[in-house]
């Protein structure tokens, strides 16, 4: 996380860790266990990142993460309990998914958790897409990494498969935009900071 985030001003700390065995748990399709899960095992403030890392995500699921909401100052726990990002094991370094093992599903989760949408968003050739300036429109999202891919060939701008925010393979990705960084911070300063 910290190599990928380094140019956006966000460092992440490890402050707790804790292992749970948990077989529903692990599984993260049970809506309402992986609420008790979040419930039980949830630290810090709204601020505070929680990964949740399982070891048998069902599906094809890399991960999901919960996008910041204004919950104003002063929320009980029990406002932001469900805050966080559940990630599958096998997509962490060394895992077992090919493609998808060195780590990226953490970062690109966790840019959700600051407020990005997926580059391809909407899967269009028009309209507001991500919100971002400087993210060219793309109406697909990335299989693998591929060269000169441009989903939208009448708008500006090729698709940026090497963005984390895309859907390309693992060692493809390389870098936020100055847009995504900006909204980023936004999106921190007015959801998360001090919450």
């Amino acid at each position: 996380l910290n190599q990928a985030y380094r140019t956006s001003g966000f460092q992440f700390r490890l402050m707790d860790l804790t292992r749970t065995e948990n077989d529903v748990w692990a599984s993260g399709i049970d809506g309402s266990a992986l609420q008790a899960m979040k419930n039980s095992l949830r630290r810090g403030t709204y601020g505070t990142l929680n990964l949740y890392i399982l070891a048998d995500m069902r599906g094809n699921t890399l991960g999901t993460c919960t996008m910041p909401t204004n919950i104003g100052p002063g929320a009980s726990r029990s406002t932001y309990a469900g805050d966080g990002c559940l990630i599958n094991v096998e997509t962490l370094p060394g895992g077992a998914i090919y493609g998808y093992n060195l780590g990226m599903t953490s970062v690109h989760e966790v840019g959700h958790w600051l407020g990005l949408l997926h580059i391809f968003e909407g899967y269009s050739c028009q309209g507001s897409g991500d919100y971002i300036d400087d993210t060219p429109q793309q109406s697909t999202a990335t299989n693998g990494c591929p060269s000169g891919k441009d989903s939208c060939p009448d708008a500006a701008g090729g698709d940026l498969v090497e963005n984390y925010m895309d859907y390309s393979v693992d060692w493809c990705y390389s870098s936020f935009t100055g847009g995504q960084i900006s909204r980023m911070a936004d999106v921190w300063r007015l959801f998360r900071e001090g919450r």
